[in-house]
């Protein structure tokens, strides 16, 4: 078993992998919202799109997120542990 002190490292390392599949603008957006924690209207007058496109962008983004680290670190369990 992982010991539990990993666990946060190994989640950094498999976020910065998948965000590869993000596109740049999402990516951008990503960080502007979590880093740099703007509201989504700041985002929005920031890179000329509505918020309600800042919206829909970074629940797109997050969604693919979710999917791509669940899909990794259901691969780097152990066959048994899988679900």
């Amino acid at each position: 078993m992982e010991d539990d002190r990993f666990r946060p490292v190994r989640l950094a390392a498999t976020i910065r992998a998948v965000l590869g599949h993000v596109p740049p603008r999402e990516r951008l957006i990503l960080r502007m919202r979590f880093v740099e924690d703007l509201t989504q209207t700041e985002i929005a007058a920031r890179i000329g799109i509505s918020q309600m496109q800042v919206s829909r962008l970074l629940r797109r983004s997050l969604d693919q997120l979710r999917a791509l680290t669940q899909g990794a670190s259901k691969e780097s369990m152990p066959a048994g542990e899988r679900s």
